[in-house]
């Protein structure tokens, strides 16, 4: 019901000297006191779909970090044990690296020292040197192949 419509309701009550139970005259916060107020609910805005994809994107982004700080400690402490690599690995490496050089080596001089008793032509003993050193080389493949098959075996 409109205010001023209310208000001259209450006007006219009390200019007509009516009077209520009590014998008071008629005053408004009085007739209204058993009511309730009901306001009309204001037009929802509508929102700019920009707007809202920039809140969708803040969101994911505050989601995104809320998980990072949650897994900080764990991701830290994986990066920093595949960066760090233990130097008793890098020796053994360096080491097998050595190892095959020297087999390879030896190899070449042996096939080299069996081509002199094959031919007296240079070009001949080294090309044989060379077919010893590829046959070292490739059994030091073939064995470290076969050990990292094992190692996995066992993982």
């Amino acid at each position: 019901m409109p205010w001023r419509l209310l208000h001259s309701a209450c006007f006219l009550l009390r200019s007509q000297s009516a009077l209520n139970e009590q014998g008071s005259p008629a005053w408004l916060h009085k007739l209204l006191r058993a009511g309730e107020l009901h306001l009309p609910q204001p037009p929802r805005r509508q929102r700019n779909s920009e707007l809202e994809m920039r809140l969708e994107r803040l969101r994911s982004q505050a989601a995104e970090r809320e998980y990072q700080a949650l897994v900080e400690d764990v991701t830290r402490r994986e990066a920093s044990e595949r960066e760090r690599v233990p130097l008793s690995s890098a020796v053994r490496e360096v080491g097998y690296g050595v190892h095959v050089l020297t087999v390879m080596a030896t190899c070449f001089t042996a096939a080299l020292v069996a081509g002199r008793s094959l031919s007296s032509d240079p070009g001949v003993q080294c090309a044989v040197g060379a077919l010893g050193m590829l046959l070292a080389l490739l059994v030091e493949t073939g064995l470290h192949l076969i050990r990292d098959q094992r190692k996995q075996k066992k993982a």
